[in-house]
């Protein structure tokens, strides 16, 4: 066991006057030592302290997890900011539709958590629970030709979700357009399975209108 005294750190802190100090493993203070650190309101930590050593284990733990989420997610902060908006946006569309559809609120907090996984770079596959028949090849293109239609329906319940899902992909897609390939993936998984969705509900809306 090796002892620090008064004289050892007066010598450190003339050189280089410090603000903490940390006892290591297999160390100790005199008490003319530990008085000299408290009289310059030191702080002090100590290595041989079983509950320090918990504490430190744990910090260094934490700022490890912070680095690997960084390292894994978005390149930047404006990205980060617009991707929370996003998610928060399919919460509160899945809270705004539960009382009209709850099947579809429920698969929208799903997809939110898609998106949640994208950035500690897990995937996960959307979820298949609105829809019992597979839909016909569906792309962006049927999508934006068929926004107008809506006007035609918008008294059903099924206009009112379909103007709730609109802005909700044509925001993702934007956001989709500022990231790179490798970024994107998730997000596009998303978007693919909103298509879906609102092709589901043009179709189940028109059929409606028609029999009104």
């Amino acid at each position: 066991m090796k002892f620090l005294t008064e004289d050892d750190l007066r010598l450190k802190y003339n050189a280089f006057p410090f603000e903490t100090f940390t006892i290591e493993n297999n160390t100790r203070l005199t008490p003319g030592a530990k008085t000299f650190l408290m009289d310059r309101k030191v702080t002090i930590y100590d290595d041989n302290d079983p509950l320090w050593q918990k504490k430190k284990a744990m910090a260094v733990k934490r700022k490890s997890n912070t680095q690997n989420a960084k390292s894994k997610g978005f390149r930047h902060l404006p990205e980060q900011a617009e991707w929370f908006a996003i998610r928060c946006e399919f919460l509160k569309t899945a809270s705004d539709l539960a009382h009209l559809d709850l099947v579809l609120a429920k698969e929208l907090g799903v997809l939110e958590n898609c998106l949640a996984l994208s950035l500690v770079g897990e995937k996960q596959s959307p979820p298949q629970l609105k829809l019992e028949k597979p839909l016909k090849e569906i792309d962006k293109t049927y999508i934006i030709t068929n926004l107008s239609t809506v006007s035609m329906f918008l008294e059903l319940d099924k206009g009112k979700i379909l103007t709730r899902l609109y802005p909700l992909y044509f925001r993702l897609e934007a956001f989709i357009e500022q990231l790179s390939d490798t970024e994107s993936d998730q997000f596009k998984l998303v978007s693919e399975r909103l298509e879906e969705l609102i092709a589901y509900y043009l179709n189940k809306s028109e059929e409606e209108s028609y029999h009104a």
